[in-house]
């Protein structure tokens, strides 16, 4: 029995299915093939779809010379006293993971690039508004961020803190304003 080897336009098809599951749903490559064929009737194998993935860019893994850019980039913000909140493929990294990857990385394997190297095309970055402020907790002396608007305490907690302000602390796009 031969087996049938699917066309560019039949992946082409799948492939927004395919990165919903991937990334939003953080389904692993054994799920994915397991639903493509159940639910599309779509029959591949895993090293395949990790391939096709690739192809189009649908990876968790970040390649080390891009890591390497994104903590320059932390570091030349921060000493010009910015915070900054990076996303790949539009999940939020955690500072733990960066303090991790710096840890483990040592700057003999490759230079550190320069602050101004093109940012990894999948990879957003943005300053915290102040109702964004992460809610940070201390673990093993790195410190994990949890994004508010991901988990529900968090939202409570900005939502309750927002209220408790004066009205004038407000400004009129609804920003803290810093003055004491």
């Amino acid at each position: 029995m031969t087996r049938h080897r699917h066309g560019e336009e039949e992946w082409e098809q799948l492939r927004l299915t395919i990165s919903d599951l991937s990334t939003e749903e953080n389904k692993t490559s054994q799920q994915i093939v397991e639903i493509l064929e159940k639910d599309h009737g779509f029959k591949t194998g895993i090293r395949k779809l990790k391939e096709k993935m690739m192809d189009w860019g649908l990876t968790k893994y970040i390649k080390k010379a891009d890591m390497k850019i994104l903590i320059s980039k932390k570091e030349q913000r921060q000493s010009l006293g910015k915070e900054t909140i990076f996303f790949h493929h539009g999940e939020q990294l955690s500072d733990k993971r960066l303090i991790t990857f710096s840890k483990r990385s040592s700057t003999k394997d490759s230079p550190v690039p320069p602050h101004d190297a093109p940012t990894p095309p999948e990879v957003t970055y943005h300053t915290p508004a102040a109702a964004d402020v992460a809610i940070s907790h201390n673990c093993h002396n790195d410190t994990a961020t949890l994004s508010p608007e991901r988990t529900p305490v968090s939202r409570a907690l900005q939502k309750r803190t927002l209220n408790e302000l004066p009205d004038s602390s407000l400004t009129s796009n609804g920003q803290i304003s810093q003055s004491t």
